[in-house]
């Protein structure tokens, strides 16, 4: 087996004091207001990026992290459905480097509803690897499980490890989502996806 993850997932992990239990990435539930706490995964997700490729703390500072998705929202900001494209995901993260003069470059794949134009599983871990193996943490958009239960749907999330087993006869991806660390089957979720979905995440210049 083949496993590629992030290099400092410590940056990303924190003591809960009320139950001394490991808290895993943001949460959406952070967010001050209903509407944000609803609506809030996409900028949730930019904000983990941005904060695993960019601060250099050795561990999650929630203090931190809050005031950085408020600031995420004014880019990556949820209409009626939410952040359900690339597109709004992809050009809120370009707005906050623009306005920051942050040089970086971002990566992105489109899993598209149409089986016959989706990529393929090899494809699409070459994209997870190519992250991971530039240390950067990976958002991930699911409109739709499939047959995949572990996700939630119409829901980012982000990546930070990747586990292949030979021929990629099975491929799990390590996922953080609400507090949580937890792997699924990527190919089971590739395969009967109905919505598709994407993945994004971004290098320095």
């Amino acid at each position: 087996m083949k496993s590629t993850h992030l290099q400092n997932l410590d940056k990303l992990k924190m003591i809960d004091q009320s139950n001394q239990e490991t808290i895993f990435g943001f949460s959406q539930e952070w967010y001050k207001t209903k509407w944000q706490r609803m609506a809030g995964c996409g900028p949730t997700a930019a904000s983990s990026l941005i904060y695993y490729g960019l601060q250099n703390e050795t561990s999650l500072d929630k203090t931190k992290a809050i005031d950085l998705m408020e600031a995420l929202w004014k880019y990556v900001t949820p209409g009626m459905g939410g952040v359900y494209k690339r597109s709004q995901f992809t050009n809120g993260l370009k707005r906050y480097f623009k306005t920051h003069e942050i040089h970086s470059n971002i990566e992105s794949i489109e899993i598209t509803k149409n089986k016959k134009t989706r990529l393929s599983l090899i494809d699409t871990v070459n994209f997870i690897e190519n992250g991971l193996n530039s240390n950067s943490l990976i958002a991930f958009l699911n409109l739709d499980n499939g047959d995949e239960k572990k996700l939630d749907e119409w829901h980012w999330v982000v990546i930070c490890g990747v586990d292949i087993h030979e021929n990629h006869s099975q491929v799990f991806v390590n996922i953080i989502d609400d507090g949580k660390l937890f792997a699924i089957d990527l190919d089971l979720w590739l395969k009967t996806t109905k919505r598709g979905g994407a993945f994004v995440y971004f290098t320095m210049n």
